[in-house]
């Protein structure tokens, strides 16, 4: 049987309907999980928390037509390959513009990162 690797060369982000020109990005879960030890004792216990994500997204700045604004709700994108895409209701949490100073160096970039609100969706297609 032949593995199934997906090689990202497809992947793409939208906010919304709209692509952006990111070309990274990732959705690092937390499950919220807690521990509880027995004092005295070689014993942990865990209990599952609420399960939650902060996505980052990462790529050119397109002046003009990467409109983000912090605190904006919106429905990500997150897209493996064609008919492999995760859906998650996220806020904008943080933006960081950067830009290297030299001859020919790569274009400004723009790091967006969100917390996700709500539930998460996976769409196979």
């Amino acid at each position: 049987m032949p593995d199934n690797f997906i090689s990202g060369n497809n992947s793409y982000v939208k906010l919304g309907a709209v692509a952006f020109s990111f070309n990274k990005w990732r959705l690092p879960l937390d499950g919220g999980v807690k521990k509880f030890f027995a004092f005295g004792h070689n014993f942990q216990r865990t209990l599952p928390g609420g399960v939650a994500g902060a996505p980052v997204c990462e790529g050119p700045y397109n002046a003009g037509n990467m409109p983000l604004a912090l605190g904006a709700l919106v429905v990500l994108h997150l897209g493996f390959a064609a008919g492999v895409e995760l859906a998650v209701n996220a806020r904008v949490s943080t933006i960081e513009y950067s830009s290297e100073i030299s001859a020919g160096g790569d274009p400004a970039q723009c790091s967006v990162g969100f917390e996700t609100d709500g539930e998460f969706t996976i769409n196979f297609t």
